[in-house]
Order: structure tokens, then C-alpha cells, then sequence
């Protein structure tokens, strides 16, 4: 969408059923499927060998992924990422996969006619849909004057309003209380009659999708999933009422016009102190927060707690950086062999690291050497050493 490419979306039909199968499988003569054949009248003895894949079976997936991939890669040239089986690459074409959709993007609209009609050609049964204006229930609206485009998931905020029944609740601006929530082990049991699992995973696909903004109260409440009460139903009813008012709001995204990298990254020191039974050893952990950025794009982004107990502010902040370096020194090396081998390397920019830790930061330059010097006992990744330009801000909390 950002530069102008002509997109459609295809999905194939009973897609599992397509492929056929390497190995003969039989399977028992269903009931009532031919007179004189029942089980009474000796039907029994009759079996159905089956020429295709068939829903159910634990081997159909790979089946459906072989036929089609030996489709697309051996017959019709395309290649496969070394990142990303599903996204693959030919010249002036893009093919993305999902299971049974995919996603093709294409320098010109005939380019996207010729593969349709190639797959269905080649006796696959699929049905061609519209643009990525609309992808996996993910809306994109692209503003050409200001060069921005927009993500919402409507339909799935009414049906978590609709699924916790909900459509007449009172408004609220924001997503979670500032107190942090804790387990409440002595609280009330949940009394909902949603279930409590199901809404979770409707806010975690929001999260992961559009609503980057969401992080750190949709990692609380997904804490409590094996054992939620009525607090945590509370919490998550609020999330409602804060998309009852919010559903038509955007996330909003703008290209830089250069495939640079830069994370945001920050962490706090024993946030759910106070919130959680002194003897519990998470009363004590840290949360760490961060966001990485493509092109002006976010690309991951995370809120959760510590693996390890900080002893103090230092090592909870430099846990945060080391966190956040893992993911950015592997996109900064796909980027590096990407402007290398890619004929717009003069788009690419060097990978940056934005952070309000101070005294982390200063470690991951100038390690301790001296044994009255702090140095925290946790595993780290350099940053430095990774082409990775380290940089502080003021923090606006």
C-alpha cells in the first residue's frame, strides 16, 4: 500500500481437501451412505479409500502446505524468505500465506490476473477477493494527501461488546486502572457468564494487530487466565467500556521514507509490589516495555514481566535493554544483508536503540571493570558491538 502496488486477496476452498495424500488411508463406510450397505445388513465389511486430505486428520496441514508450496515455488518461481516460510518473493510480486487466505501484491494488476489463473489452472479451488483495504478482519485506509495509513478491527471489538453483553454500558477512556492488578487469591470467584479465556484472546488478537497502545493492560489481565476472579473480570469489563467508546478510533502509521530501525524501549522496578502477598516471589518483578519500528512502521512490541528479580533500578533497566537488543540485532542483521543485496540500499539507515535509562545505558558502553563497580548478574546481549546506536531521552512518566 505504501508504495503504490496494485493488492487482492485470495482464499482457497476446503483447502485441507486439496491435497491429495502420499500414503493410502481407509476409512469405514459411514452410515445411510448407500442402501443395502448399513452396518445390519453386512455393510461393515465395506470400506472407502480416501483420494484426498480430509479435515481432522493430524497430518492435513503439512499436506495443505506441501500442495500448495510445490505449486508456488517449483512451478511458478517463486522463493521462499529465509525469515518467513509463508512470505514469498518473485520479481515485482509479493505472495503472503495464512493458512487457507493469502495476500498478493503486485507492480501491475495483470501480474496478480496471471497468478490467479495459473492456481486455478492448476486445480486449485479458491475465490478472489478485494483489496488489503481489508485483510483477516484487519481494515487499512491509506490517506494519500498526508501519507498515512490507518488500521482498525471494528468488527471484532462489537463482538467481544456483543460477547460480554455489554452493548449499553457506560463509556470509559481508558483501558485499566492505574493500581497494578494482582492475583487476588483470596478474592471472589469470576461470575460472568462470558468466558473469561475467550475475551482474553479477542484483546491479545487487538494487541497484536492494531492496538500497540494496549500492551501492558491486556499482559495483566492474560496473567490470570488458569485462575481469573472477579477483580480480573472487572478489569477486563473495563477494557469494554474503553473500546465501547474507542471502536472507531485508529492506529495510525506514516512512513519515514527510509528502512530504518529504532526501538523505544523502558522498564519500571517492582511494579506489582503492594499488589501482590509479600511472600509471592512476583510481588517484586519488574515489567519491561518495548516497541521496534520499521520505516516508521511498528513492526514487535511487547509488555511483560521480568524473567529474573531485580535487586535494584540499574539491573531492571539494564534487563529492559538486554530484552529489547535480542529481537533489534536480529532485524538489524536481516537489514544489513537486505542493503547489501537490495538495489534501494540507499533507503536503508543504521538501527537506533531510544531509551530514559541512563545509568543501563552507560553499562552497555562502558562495561564495570573495577570490583567495588555494580555489574547486574544477568544474561545481556551487546548492543554496541551490533551496529547499534544507543540513544536517551527524557521519560515522559
Amino acid at each position: 500500500m505504501t508504495i503504490g502496488w496494485y493488492t487482492c486477496s485470495i482464499d482457497f476452498s476446503n483447502a485441507f481437501v486439496q491435497a491429495f495424500l502420499e500414503e493410502p488411508i481407509w476409512i469405514h463406510l459411514p452410515r445411510g451412505f448407500l442402501p443395502g450397505l448399513s452396518w445390519s445388513s453386512g455393510g461393515a465389511r465395506t470400506c472407502l479409500r480416501l483420494k484426498k486430505s480430509l479435515y481432522g486428520t493430524k497430518f492435513a496441514p503439512r499436506l495443505w502446505y506441501q500442495h500448495l508450496f510445490r505449486t508456488l515455488v517449483d512451478d511458478l518461481g517463486f522463493c521462499q524468505s529465509d525469515h518467513d516460510a509463508c512470505l514469498l518473493t518473485k520479481k515485482d510480486m509479493i505472495l503472503v500465506v495464512f493458512v487457507d487466505d493469502a495476500g498478493i501484491g503486485s507492480k501491475r494488476k495483470e501480474d496478480a490476473d496471471n497468478l490467479v489463473q495459473q492456481l486455478v489452472d492448476r486445480g486449485f479451488e479458491l475465490t478472489r477477493e478485494g483489496t488489503f483495504s481489508e485483510f483477516l478482519g484487519i481494515k487499512f485506509d491509506k490517506d494519500k494527501s498526508a501519507d498515512t495509513i490507518t488500521l482498525t478491527q471494528q468488527g471484532l471489538i462489537q463482538k467481544i461488546v456483543d460477547t460480554t453483553g455489554m452493548q449499553e454500558c457506560n463509556p470509559n477512556w481508558t483501558p485499566a486502572s492505574p493500581m497494578a492488578l494482582g492475583s487476588d487469591p483470596d478474592g471472589e470467584t469470576m461470575r460472568e457468564a462470558w468466558l473469561y479465556s475467550s475475551i482474553v484472546g479477542m484483546l491479545l488478537n487487538l494487541l497484536t494487530n492494531t492496538r500497540p497502545a494496549i500492551a501492558f493492560a491486556v499482559s495483566q489481565v492474560a496473567r490470570f487466565n488458569h485462575s481469573s476472579k472477579q477483580s480480573h473480570a472487572k478489569a477486563v469489563k473495563m477494557f469494554v467500556r474503553y473500546f465501547f467508546c474507542t471502536a472507531d478510533k485508529r492506529t495510525m502509521v506514516k512512513t519515514t521514507g527510509k528502512l530504518k530501525l529504532d526501538c523505544y524501549v523502558d522498564a519500571d522496578f517492582a511494579g506489582l509490589y503492594r499488589c501482590e502477598s509479600d511472600e509471592n516471589p512476583t510481588s517484586v518483578k519488574s515489567r519491561t516495555g518495548h516497541i521496534i519500528l520499521l520505516g516508521g512502521f511498528p513492526l514487535a512490541w511487547k509488555s511483560q514481566l521480568q524473567t529474573e528479580i531485580s535487586l535494584s533500578t540499574l539491573e531492571s533497566e539494564y534487563s529492559a535493554l538486554s530484552e529489547a537488543c535480542a529481537p533489534c540485532c536480529l532485524f538489524a542483521e536481516r537489514c544489513s544483508r537486505r542493503r547489501s543485496a537490495s538495489r534501494y540500499h540507499r533507503l536503508f539507515s543504521r538501527p537506533s536503540l531510544v531509551a530514559s535509562l541512563r545509568t543501563a545505558m552507560a553499562h552497555c558502553y562502558w562495561p564495570p571493570v573495577s570490583e567495588s563497580q555494580v555489574v547486574p548478574s544477568i544474561s545481556w546481549s551487546s548492543a554496541t558491538s551490533s551496529g547499534l546506536i544507543l540513544t536517551r531521552v527524557k521519560s515522559s512518566f
